[in-house]
């Protein structure tokens, strides 16, 4: 009886175990259109961001997930900004205000207006079960990321900010007959996809304390990876310690 009990758990847990390999591309911008003018000036995020996922089997449809994130800046003067926010992706960038007051002279009534240049990467790996075969399969993205900033500030401790941004890039994806050491120089099998992410962004961000800031972002995301495309709308909130 423990035998017939056992037989379905196990090819349960089995089955649980295979998985495809997914395109995880966070919806998250959270980067206003202002920038602090003194250099140096540090700050510290963490929050939750929304991510799209797009499954690489089109028999399976894409959703949103959400996931942690972190997230530092740094500016560096002449209204530049470096910044990085891990979530799924790891997402690195520089920004320039090329308009308005920085952040330490905005008053209310002020426009500004900033660009930002990026690079996201994401790996992935998994297993899966083909024709009774174990393999396994590993996932490398890597994107540019550009984006057009644009803000209002409504009083000195609320800012109004958008954004629009797109994102090309490709996705490669091996698969392996062994788990251990699956690389691109034993895999049996690769394939290459180009593919793009690009959408909208409105954020609302506003200070409790000079120190301590909130932001509540929502977006429109469209993904387009593995020849077919997906909308998705999100939320994403973040609390900010600037230093």
């Amino acid at each position: 009886m423990n035998k017939v009990i056992l037989i379905p758990v196990a090819l349960t847990v089995l089955a649980g175990c295979n998985s495809t390999p997914k395109a995880h591309n966070d919806m998250v911008r959270l980067s206003s259109s202002e920038v602090n003018e003194e250099a140096l000036k540090l700050e510290l995020a963490f929050g939750k961001a929304t991510t799209h996922v797009m499954p690489h089997k089109g028999s399976i449809d894409a959703e949103s997930e959400s996931k942690g994130l972190t997230s530092a800046k740094l500016s560096l003067g002449f209204g530049l900004e470096l910044d990085a926010t891990i979530a799924s992706d790891a997402n690195y960038g520089i920004k320039y205000q090329f308009y308005g007051k920085h952040r330490e002279h905005a008053q209310s009534g002020d426009w500004s207006h900033a660009v930002r240049f990026g690079y996201v990467k994401n790996n992935d790996n998994g297993s899966t079960g083909n024709q009774n075969t174990y393999r396994h399969w590993g996932l490398d993205k890597q994107l540019l990321d550009v984006s057009l900033i644009s803000g209002y500030r409504i009083s000195p401790q609320l800012l109004v900010y958008g954004s629009v941004f797109y994102q090309p890039g490709d996705i490669e994806i091996i698969y392996c007959e062994k788990r251990e050491g699956c690389n691109k120089d034993v895999a049996n099998k690769v394939l290459d996809y180009d593919g793009h992410n690009y959408g909208l962004s409105l954020a609302i961000e506003h200070a409790f304390t000079p120190s301590w800031y909130g932001t509540l972002e929502t977006i429109y995301h469209q993904s387009n990876w593995f020849d077919r495309s997906s909308n998705e709308m999100g939320i994403n909130v973040s609390l900010a310690y600037r230093f």
